[in-house]
């Protein structure tokens, strides 16, 4: 384990030497695309053990068993911002900075501390589950049937935050490859391995999440640059440090994956759990389209932030504009493949298809144009603005899908002014993120070509 600290600071520094080096730079160019290419394999893994997932739980859990796993599903990609409290995010940020000093056990101490931040909010949500079961599984559903769920989805939200942590530590040290191995292995490998021997959505969600609770306790002690016993060792600094930064954040990220799960749960709420699981399934392949962008979004703050403190904007635009055409192509062909390719997707997938789920689907994958578009920008956003713009944006987006909701189905719209609302908050997402980025940029390049420009020019100007 000291070996591969000292490796890791051997590469920062290595980096950092041949930046201004051409061959050393294009070798760095090579290995970077490579762990791009990487990133872009591993996403697919999950995406594929996901849509895997279904398929088994669907034989294994029964119809009813398995409209609970979407609902369950969609309702856990809005609770996981809440618990997780941005440690993921932030451990990339200030590991880095904790590895600049003498004691490599600071960054120890900041994975001990972000695994003992998860598990005190997901005992906090536990205690919640006890006292408020029924109220929350009525709020999902319409009924009481998810209350013995709800409480055994603890275990497995706590693997998903531990995960997060895992991969947030290595990537802040930079072993990107082992991050995506981490995300993989337990968020594929081990619920796959758990499902041939359950039967109800219970069990899975209870000894899926104690094997991936595990596999990361295995994976932090590895990491670990001194004892293991610094992860059950109270780290309060370290703590503090990380709620501070993640807080802020916290409104805004809640805002966002609860709008892309509000549909789903709402319409569960509303007109009962197979009208619901048929429109969380239509979310699924809204996801998978999402994946198309998502890991190249991953590299944009950084290389943005970079562009523009070197003063490079012409490239950062040429960059910006080529990504963008990127999402924009594989976007548009993946909604008219999953568009035109419905039934037959939905057949080969779950072994039956239905026209409502075909209908489900084509109604939801076309709002994946404007997503990608923010997904691909907020990036942008986020560098060039002192303050966090994006949470923001996303908390207006919420406001707008409730306001254009009930104003709706007070006109006597039904069903479908879920789905309507859920359009105008993501376009408008997309189309006012897209106008804070654009704006930044325009102003930067006129006064980039205002100060190239002759004497008498600027003072014309």
């Amino acid at each position: 384990m000291d070996t591969q600290h000292h490796n890791t600071d051997e590469k920062r520094t290595l980096v950092a030497e041949t930046a201004s080096v051409p061959g050393a730079a294009n070798q760095r160019r090579l290995a970077a695309v490579r762990e791009y290419a990487f990133s872009y394999f591993c996403s697919g893994l999950i995406i594929l053990g996901s849509f895997l997932i279904l398929r088994l739980a669907l034989q294994e859990f029964g119809e009813q068993g398995f409209q609970q796993f979407l609902i369950v599903r969609r309702f856990t990609s809005a609770l996981l911002p809440v618990v997780s409290l941005g440690l993921g995010v932030n451990l990339a940020k200030l590991v880095p900075r904790s590895t600049k000093g003498d004691s490599s056990l600071d960054a120890d101490r900041f994975l001990a501390a972000s695994l003992q931040l998860g598990a005190l909010a997901i005992g906090i949500y536990s205690l919640v589950v006890l006292l408020a079961g029924e109220a929350a599984s009525q709020w999902l559903i319409g009924g009481p049937g998810l209350t013995y769920v709800l409480l055994c989805l603890s275990a497995w939200l706590l693997a998903l935050v531990w995960t997060t942590c895992n991969a947030g530590f290595s990537r802040g040290l930079l072993w990107n490859n082992r991050a995506n191995w981490v995300q993989v292995v337990c968020l594929v490998v081990a619920p796959i391995s758990v499902l041939p021997f359950v039967s109800t959505l219970e069990n899975f969600l209870l000894f899926g999440g104690l094997m991936q609770i595990a596999l990361n306790v295995v994976v932090a002690c590895l990491a670990m640059q001194g004892s293991w016993r610094t992860l059950v060792t109270p780290q309060v600094t370290e703590g503090r440090r990380l709620l501070r930064a993640g807080l802020p954040r916290l409104p805004g990220e809640a805002s966002y994956y609860g709008l892309l799960a509000l549909p789903a749960m709402l319409t569960a709420q509303r007109y009962g759990l197979e009208k619901g699981a048929e429109v969380a399934y239509g979310l699924v392949m809204l996801t998978l389209l999402m994946q198309l962008v998502a890991p190249a979004n991953q590299f944009v703050l950084a290389e943005t932030a970079y562009l523009t403190q070197s003063g490079n904007l012409r490239r950062l635009v040429s960059r910006l504009t080529k990504m963008l055409g990127f999402a924009g192509a594989v976007t548009i062909a993946g909604v008219v493949f999953l568009w035109c390719l419905a039934p037959y997707l939905i057949w080969f997938h779950l072994g039956k298809s239905s026209p409502e789920l075909v209908a489900a689907v084509r109604m939801i994958v076309p709002i994946a144009l404007p997503l990608n578009v923010f997904i691909a920008l907020k990036g942008v956003a986020d560098a060039v603005y002192r303050r966090a713009i994006v949470p923001h944006l996303s908390a207006a987006s919420l406001v707008v899908f409730f306001a254009t909701y009930y104003t709706l189905v007070s006109a006597g719209w039904s069903e479908i002014a879920i789905i309507t609302a859920f359009y105008a908050a993501i376009w408008m997402l997309a189309v006012t993120t897209t106008f804070a980025a654009g704006t930044w940029l325009y102003k930067e390049l006129q006064g980039l070509q205002l100060s190239s420009a002759p004497d008498s020019v600027r003072r014309a100007a």
